[in-house]
């Protein structure tokens, strides 16, 4: 019996390791993002779509203006992430929260 197309890959380790580099290129500012659509300060609650300058696309759920968790992350070559593998899997990404704040365009909201 085969998994339904609708049930998400398990990302390569290669993957995962580049996602964690990725966020962390994001904290020190080697790696910007810019919001697609509402920015933070627009959502109040809800998810939050960012691509980086590197190609990559993060949705952020946005919990009434605190950054609450990673909900996907879309590599440039449209490798997914998700959040139920990042939950089950990976405490580097299912617990992530911005250092850099104001990276994110979340005004030092975020990572408290």
């Amino acid at each position: 019996m085969t998994e339904p197309e609708s049930a998400a890959q398990k990302p390569s380790k290669e993957l995962v390791a580049q996602a964690i580099a990725l966020l962390k290129a994001i904290d020190d500012g080697s790696v910007t993002v810019s919001a697609d659509g509402e920015t933070w300060k627009e959502t109040y609650a809800g998810d939050v779509k960012f691509t980086t300058s590197n190609g990559w696309k993060i949705t952020v759920f946005n919990d009434c203006d605190s950054w609450d968790y990673i909900d996907s992350i879309r590599s440039p070559e449209g490798e997914v992430i998700d959040f139920d593998y990042m939950w089950n899997n990976c405490i580097e990404l299912s617990g992530y929260s911005p250092k850099n704040p104001e990276a994110w365009g979340i005004e030092g909201r975020g990572g408290e």
